[in-house]
């Protein structure tokens, strides 16, 4: 079957946001809480949607100011260091929907941040859907069999692609065909390759062709 539709994870994956998620995060602790966590302190509390985090972390009678002052923080800091999404993403997106590739997103971020975000870079329009996480923890999974269900989509023609090892495996448990995107400055490639994804691309290019080719020539190909 041939690729019909690719899903991406946010963070990591379309744009360089990890470090204004942890500019947002370390301000929001360090004013409510006294605290200033590291940013692999912050990266460990992910799976939870950013309401969840704080939630679960600053007393209830200040979690709705915790909030607000969260999402200023993180839009101060998009706007500074995140200007645009990763260098020739925009086309790639344009030529996978010019080839007839449905595309998505699915992230753990809350839908506030992620609205926010593909406002900001002008990405909305390129998504037929766009899936915040749970306050609750990780569903991307779930998430991944909703959007197949509701395209009628089969798992052999859906492609997730993720900077995350936890993207591999969420994949994995949806049945869909894993792509590791190892083409952020801070990707951790070694241990993506661990987790031993269909696909790793280190450059958005080499992604694109190979993508395209998948929509026009049949089923993915895991061969090297």
């Amino acid at each position: 079957m041939p690729l019909k539709a690719l899903f991406y994870d946010l963070d990591g994956t379309l744009g360089d946001t990890l470090p204004v998620t942890y500019v947002a995060f370390r301000a929001t602790f360090e004013r409510f809480l006294g605290q200033s966590p590291s940013d692999e302190a912050i990266h460990e509390l992910f799976g939870p949607t950013d309401e969840g985090i704080l939630r679960d972390r600053i007393p209830a009678n200040r979690a709705d100011e915790a909030l607000a002052f969260y999402l200023e923080r993180q839009e101060a800091a998009l706007r500074e260091m995140a200007p645009e999404p990763f260098e020739g993403l925009r086309e790639v997106l344009g030529r996978l929907a010019a080839a007839g590739v449905t595309q998505g997103v699915i992230t753990g971020k809350g839908p506030r941040s992620l609205e926010m975000i593909l406002r900001e870079w002008k990405l909305a329009n390129f998504f037929r859907t766009s899936l915040p996480g749970s306050p609750d923890g990780n569903i991307k999974p779930q998430r991944l069999r909703e959007a197949m269900a509701e395209w009628e989509l089969e798992p052999g023609e859906t492609v997730y692609a993720g900077d995350s090892p936890s993207d591999i495996t969420d994949a994995r448990s949806a049945g869909v065909f894993a792509v590791a995107a190892a083409w952020a400055p801070g990707a951790r490639r070694e241990d993506l390759l661990r987790r031993e994804p269909d696909k790793l691309f280190t450059n958005v290019h080499d992604f694109a062709e190979w993508a395209l080719e998948a929509a026009s020539a049949g089923k993915p190909s895991v061969a090297n």
